[in-house]
């Protein structure tokens, strides 16, 4: 369950800020091309991997899709026990978050994950995180485990993966090339 690798924002960054396309013949790119590229793809290398981590944590779960009727069962029923902002959950109304996700972007996900489990009451987390570990426990074998339990680690897993997409979406390249900010960000620690 991987996305795609290079985003939009990557081929911003490459066309307005080093003024070559992702197309450019490697033997045309000056050595400071080549640095730039690394240090972007460095940085854009946790967010993949926190992207894909969270879209392979989703891919654990029954699909929404799949033809026995267990997936849409199980997201209704996920809808139901999640209280007001269950309805978040239904794969209509996230379909466009994951696709997304898919496609390089996991910050709309992530924020609607934040965003609805924040919202929760602790009986609705309860009822959620023993659903989830149901379904873990038959997908993974795991007739040993107790399921709150895998439904709590994978809860508690979803947001923390969730924030770090996100806390990182501020990581941008022209944040991270912007000198000003860094003399003021240096400047403030140096007299705090």
């Amino acid at each position: 369950m991987l996305p795609k690798l290079h985003t939009t924002r990557s081929r911003q960054y490459l066309e307005n800020r080093l003024n070559i396309t992702p197309g450019t013949e490697a033997g045309k790119l000056s050595t400071e091309h080549v640095a730039a590229i690394a240090a972007y793809e460095a940085a854009d290398t946790r967010a993949f991997d926190d992207t894909t981590h969270l879209l392979r944590l989703m891919d654990l779960l029954p699909l929404p899709g799949e033809a026995d009727g267990e997936g849409p069962t199980f997201w209704m029923s996920l809808s139901r026990v999640g209280g007001k902002n269950g309805a978040a959950f239904l794969p209509v109304n996230a379909r466009g978050n994951v696709l997304e996700a898919l496609n390089g972007n996991g910050e709309p996900l992530a924020l609607r994950w934040l965003y609805v489990l924040g919202k929760m009451a602790e009986a609705e987390r309860t009822a959620m995180a023993d659903l989830i570990g149901q379904a873990l426990v038959k997908r993974m074998n795991l007739h040993t485990a107790r399921d709150p339990y895998l439904g709590r680690l994978w809860l508690d897993d979803v947001e923390a993966t969730s924030w770090r997409i996100t806390a990182r979406s501020v990581d941008d390249p022209d944040f991270r090339d912007d000198e000003e900010r860094a003399q003021q960000f240096h400047h403030a620690w140096r007299n705090a």
